[in-house]
This record gives structure tokens, C-alpha cells and sequence, in this order.
């Protein structure tokens, strides 16, 4: 036992919502760890060198519609970094049509009279959307994002424009989707407007008010900036922070928590603080029923970025926006989303200059393509088909895997999420987050991370 290393607070996880807990808990405690079972920190805030440049390999936005994560950027000095999208104009591709996302959430439209609807969906599901918008609310209790656009704007409106832009974000099929965890407080304020697209208008309002420029920012240099600038504080407080150290087992004895590492390691804190995906940390409590069960009914389903640097004269043009959502019906393609990157971010498009690049999404309903090894030269294929490339130069391609990235909140989610949290919250020295309940942004993980570190001080300090 002479090995043996302690703290008074171990972090599990080095993604966006440990690194959050961590700096949350550096003015109460002095002796923080940090142990990060993979060599980079930041979890779906990943980062590639791609011809000779760094880039996004995960998550690449922030959502604007609460301030959480304006706040934490402000709060780090880098709200001059901020960028919003140089283009905005993101398409569906459904069978052989390709059309613009109108203004909205998820699709959704927010100005039923706006001409883009009509193009999405013709004359008679617009005017069958009109008559059924204008009804009586009469939707209860929980009820599947797909659902609610079905009963409220028609079957158009899901196949046309919701299932596409949910698979792209979420990798689900939206009558799968609690709407409540998807789009918080959409189905009440649709509720109380008698409208679900006077609810998402005021919404979009709302988050437009807040922070002019668009639904999504993100930060000049990418996203894990974020993560680089966090990391530095930390270590500058003290925060040890230790790559390739995964947790393999945790445990209570005698009023302190004993965790083991996949590499044999043992270390003991006064307080926990799990910020892992769910079926890791399900798996890190063994026997502790209470905690595993609700932990291993959160679902998640894998997804695969491939990143495409290359020379085609056609993207000049940018055909496509800033990107496409692709329905599992299109002819001719795998992937379930495509972003041209330097087209949507100013500053992506001046550091490749005549080089471009393009993300590509694979796994759609919890399944990814068979030959993973191959994924890149699928992505070629499917880029000469979206963007019509005659004889794409590519330059380099990469592939990167994540595992259990997104979390497919299903209509029970936020009952297995509630219990859950009750459980913790009996439990006076032990926080869990992330783990699918924060959601799939960004901005909602920095909410969840801080609320539950705030209730933790709480438990542990006995005081309110």
C-alpha cells in the first residue's frame, strides 16, 4: 500500500464536465486529481492535425440559447476568441432533393410563412401544418419529440425536416426522443402559446436577444481551445491532471472512496466526482445496484467523424452552405451529416486557404458503417455525390471513433435521470455528471457539471 496516492478530491474524466467540476471545486479544496483514461483531454471536445493543421475532431459548436457557456469563456479570458458561422445556410438532402433547414429548432420551423417551409414540404403539408397548429392544445404528460411535430405541423414535417436534422445531431429516430430532454421547456411553452411554432419563434427570439448571431457559436482556433485554456488554469491552481489513468473500480470504505486504475494504481479521496460516459461509470461501481441500474439504462450510440482535407474546384462555391443533414433514404450515401468547415467558420477557411475541408458523420440508429477501416475512402464517395466533385486532390483523411458519444434520451430518460440523481443526492460526498445527464451540447454539460458541484457543497459542507 505504499503506493497509495490521496487527494481530497478525485475527478473521474478529463471531458468538458470534469474539467468544469474540477475548477468549480479548486477554491474549496487543495489536493484535486484529475485521471483521464485516454491521452487527450476534453472527451467529445476532440482535437486532430489534419494537413498540418489542428482542428475539431468532436464537438465544434455551443449552443447560445442559456449563457452557461458564454460564461465560462468569459470567465477564461477568451470571449474575444468567440466566432459565429460565416455561413449559416445548412441543407437536407432527402432522396435526390436538396433543401435549406428553415429558421427554427431541430427543424421545427418558426415562421410557418417563411418560403423555405414550402420548399421543404410542399403546398398541401403547409396548409395541413397551418390547419393543425391552429387546434386546441391537447398533448399531456411526456410525449416523443416526433410525436409532438406530428400531431402539431403533420408527417411532412418529421420525414422532411425534423427526422433528418435529429439524426444528424442526435443519431436517433426523434419518435424515440423524450421532447422534454431533447428541447427543454418546448412542449410547455407550446402549451401555453396553443402553438408549437409561436413556441419555437419565441425561443429562437429569446436566444437571438441573448447573443445576437445565430443558435451556435464556437471559439476562433476550434472548440478545444476551451479545453486547452481550462487545463492551464487548472494546473496553474494546482489541479493534477493524469492522462492514460482510467478508473477501473470504485469503492466505499470507511468513509473515504478507494478507486483502481486499469493500470493497477490505487488511489483514495474524500470525495468522488464520476464524469464519465454511462456505461463506464456503471460499470466503475460494480455492486453498488443503486447507482449501476439507472446508469446502465441511459442509452448512447457510437458515431465516426471523418475529417477530408482536400482540393476539389467545385467547393469553391460552397454548393452545399455550410453543410447537409442526409435522411437514410438519399441515393448514393452513408453518412447521416456533412459539414464544409471551412466554408461555415471564417477562420477555418483563411488557414487552409485553397485547401478545404469537410466533416462527415456515420452512425445512424446506433449502428456504424461495417468496415471502419475503409470509413475514408467512404467519405470520399459519399463527398463527390452530396457536392458534385468530378476529381477530388485529397490530401489527407482521417478517421476518429467515438464510443458511447451521444446519449439517445428515450421518453424515460429523464425518470431514470431523476432517479438517479436522488440516489446521489443521498450520498454526501459523491457527484456524478455528464453520463447523458446533461444531454449531448455543450452548453447543457457546463450547466449540469456546475449544478451538481454546487449541490455537492451543499451535502458535503452542511451548509445551504
Amino acid at each position: 500500500m505504499s503506493d497509495l496516492k490521496r487527494a481530497q478530491v478525485l475527478v473521474l474524466g478529463g471531458g468538458i464536465a470534469g474539467l468544469v467540476a474540477a475548477r468549480e471545486l479548486a477554491s474549496d479544496f487543495d489536493s484535486i486529481i484529475v485521471l483521464e483514461k485516454s491521452d487527450q483531454l476534453g472527451g467529445s471536445i476532440g482535437s486532430s492535425v489534419i494537413a498540418g493543421h489542428r482542428v475539431d475532431s468532436g464537438a465544434e459548436a455551443f449552443a447560445v440559447n442559456r449563457n452557461d457557456a458564454l460564461a465560462l469563456i468569459d470567465s477564461l479570458g477568451l470571449t474575444d476568441q468567440l466566432v459565429s458561422p460565416a455561413r449559416a445556410d445548412a441543407r437536407i438532402r432527402s432522396g435526390r432533393d436538396t433543401y435549406l433547414i428553415p429558421h427554427g429548432i431541430l427543424g421545427i420551423p418558426s415562421d410557418l410563412s417563411d418560403p423555405s417551409v414550402l420548399a421543404a414540404v410542399g403546398a398541401d403539408a403547409l396548409a395541413e401544418a397551418i390547419e393543425f397548429d391552429a387546434r386546441p392544445w391537447d398533448l399531456v404528460g411526456s410525449i416523443s419529440i416526433g410525436n409532438l411535430v406530428r400531431t402539431r405541423l403533420g408527417n411532412a414535417f418529421v420525414e422532411r425536416l425534423l427526422s433528418p436534422v435529429v439524426g444528424g445531431v442526435h443519431a436517433a429516430n426523434p419518435d424515440l426522443l423524450d421532447s422534454d430532454a431533447i428541447v427543454p421547456g418546448l412542449a410547455s411553452a407550446a402549451a401555453n402559446a396553443g402553438s408549437l411554432t409561436a413556441a419555437v419563434s419565441k425561443m429562437r427570439a429569446s436566444a437571438s436577444a441573448a447573443r445576437p448571431g445565430g443558435a451556435i457559436m464556437s471559439l476562433r482556433g476550434g472548440m478545444h481551445t476551451l479545453v486547452d485554456a481550462l487545463a492551464l488554469e487548472l494546473t496553474g491552481h494546482g489541479v493534477s491532471i493524469r492522462l492514460s489513468a482510467g478508473a477501473a473500480t470504485a469503492s466505499y470504505v470507511q468513509d473515504l472512496w478507494h478507486v483502481t486504475t486499469t493500470a493497477g494504481e490505487e488511489f483514495t479521496s474524500g470525495v468522488l466526482v464520476v464524469a464519465l460516459p454511462s456505461e463506464a461509470a456503471a460499470q466503475l461501481f460494480a455492486t453498488d445496484h443503486s447507482l449501476t441500474e439507472p446508469l446502465a439504462k441511459i442509452q448512447t450510440t457510437d458515431v465516426a467523424i471523418v475529417l477530408l482535407a482536400l482540393r476539389a474546384p467545385e467547393l469553391a462555391f460552397a454548393p452545399l452552405g455550410s453543410g447537409v443533414l442526409i435522411t437514410s433514404d438519399s441515393e448514393g450515401v452513408e453518412a447521416k451529416a456533412s459539414t464544409h468547415a471551412s466554408a461555415k467558420w471564417a477562420w477555418v477557411g483563411e488557414t487552409f486557404g485553397e485547401t478545404h475541408l469537410l466533416r462527415f458523420s456515420y452512425g445512424r440508429d446506433g449502428r456504424l458503417p461495417d468496415d471502419l477501416l475503409k470509413l475514408h475512402e467512404l467519405a470520399v464517395s459519399d463527398a463527390k455525390v452530396l457536392y458534385g466533385l468530378q476529381a477530388p486532390e485529397v490530401i489527407e483523411a482521417q478517421t476518429i471513433l467515438w464510443p458511447g458519444a451521444l446519449v439517445q434520451p428515450g421518453t424515460g430518460h429523464l425518470a431514470v435521470a431523476k432517479t438517479l440523481s436522488e440516489e446521489v443526492a443521498g450520498r454526501k460526498n459523491l457527484a456524478i455528471i455528464g453520463s447523458g445527464l446533461g444531454g449531448n451540447g455543450i452548453t447543457g454539460t457546463i450547466r449540469q457539471a456546475q449544478e451538481a458541484v454546487s449541490e455537492l457543497r451543499v451535502r458535503y459542507f452542511e451548509r445551504e
